[in-house]
């Protein structure tokens, strides 16, 4: 059963600035690498914070991050947000099965999650594309999970500091 943990201000202050400082990040474009493999910061952001307390921020929370970063970032509507739904539901049925308590452990389910998140990202895209190619898919997966483990890591140390 799921308890519920009273909310730690500092936490989500941390989170909200997390989430300003990542749709500041997805607006910049970095030179010498193309624009479809660029990291995908929205998901390495979510699954960081997910992976964080999963039990404090709801699948309303997610949602309405979603939907924010959608109407912000002038994405299809509803796209981020269903992709922070279904991750957060597969998160959930994983910690359901499965005992959950190192940091290697999170770091693998993070993993795993933002490898679902990108793939629900780029099939709910798919049909908006115009230039497909595998080699950016690689190259944005890659990206993506080297950014969201440096917010893993970010948040760990910023955790630790509490």
């Amino acid at each position: 059963m799921i308890k519920y943990q009273p909310s730690n201000n500092k936490q989500n202050i941390y989170a909200i600035g997390l989430f300003l400082l990542t749709l500041l990040f997805s607006q910049i474009n970095i030179p010498f690498i193309s624009s479809g493999s660029l990291p995908d910061y929205l998901v390495a952001w979510s699954v960081g914070v997910m992976l964080l307390n999963n039990k404090q921020y709801g699948i309303l929370t997610i949602f309405f991050a979603g939907l924010i970063a959608d109407i912000l970032i002038g994405q299809i509507i509803g796209q981020y947000a269903f992709t922070f739904i279904l991750t957060y539901a597969i998160l959930f049925f994983i910690q359901k099965m499965f005992a959950i308590q190192s940091y290697k452990q999170r770091t693998i389910t993070g993993i795993i999650l933002v490898i679902v998140a990108l793939l629900t990202t780029n099939i709910t895209s798919t049909t908006y594309q115009t230039n497909f190619h595998e080699t950016s898919i690689v190259l944005k997966l890659i990206t993506t999970i080297i950014t969201f483990l440096v917010y893993q890591l970010i948040i760990y140390i910023k955790l630790k500091e509490n």
